[in-house]
Formats: structure tokens, C-alpha cells, sequence
């Protein structure tokens, strides 16, 4: 990667109970494009009443695009919380793209 910036996790001891509570465990991976946030949770947590097994942070260095990824349980009903999200359109690599909700089982 060619940022400069130093990316890193603080230690559990420094995050509100509020969240230790809830995570499992946190694992960064700085690749040649991105850096990447795994966050494991503890059984039981839910996103609009859905189990999730995780979510993931992926950002590229000195910029200000990102992304974001729910990990859902298997026997989570995803189809039902699709009509929360929203598509807008936006300027991505020159082109216009519509960006939002993507499901991939």
C-alpha cells in the first residue's frame, strides 16, 4: 500500500463495554489495495431483527471510499430487510453507478 498512514486496532481494554460485549474477536489485513476490518460477533446479535455473524470494513488509504459488509447468519431472512435499504447514483471511476444493497449468498 502506498499511504502512508498507520492503520491499527485499539485493545479490547480501551473499547466501551457497550461493544466488548458484542465482539468476539477484530482482525485487520492491510492488502495491496485495501485495509480491512473483521469484526466477529458473539452469538445472538442482530441487524433489523436478523441474525449477523459479522461485518467487515474495506476502505483504500487516503481515500474516501469504503465499504461496508454484513455478514448474516445462515438461516437469516435477508430478502426481508432489502426494502430498508436504498440505491443512489453516484460518480465511481468516471462513470456513473448506482451503488447500494448487494446480496450475495
Amino acid at each position: 500500500m502506498s499511504c502512508t498512514e498507520t492503520y491499527f486496532i485499539n485493545p479490547r481494554s480501551q473499547w466501551s463495554q457497550k461493544h466488548s460485549d458484542n465482539i468476539k474477536n477484530v482482525k485487520m489485513i492491510e492488502g495491496p489495495e485495501y485495509v480491512e476490518h473483521y469484526v466477529d460477533f458473539v452469538d445472538g446479535i442482530k441487524y433489523r431483527n436478523q441474525l449477523l455473524d459479522g461485518y467487515i470494513f474495506k476502505f483504500r488509504g487516503e481515500s474516501s471510499g469504503a465499504e461496508d459488509v454484513l455478514k448474516f447468519a445462515l438461516n437469516a431472512e435477508v430478502a426481508a430487510i432489502g426494502p430498508n435499504f436504498t440505491t443512489r447514483t453516484m460518480e465511481y471511476l468516471g462513470e456513473m453507478a448506482d451503488i447500494g444493497l448487494t446480496y450475495r449468498p
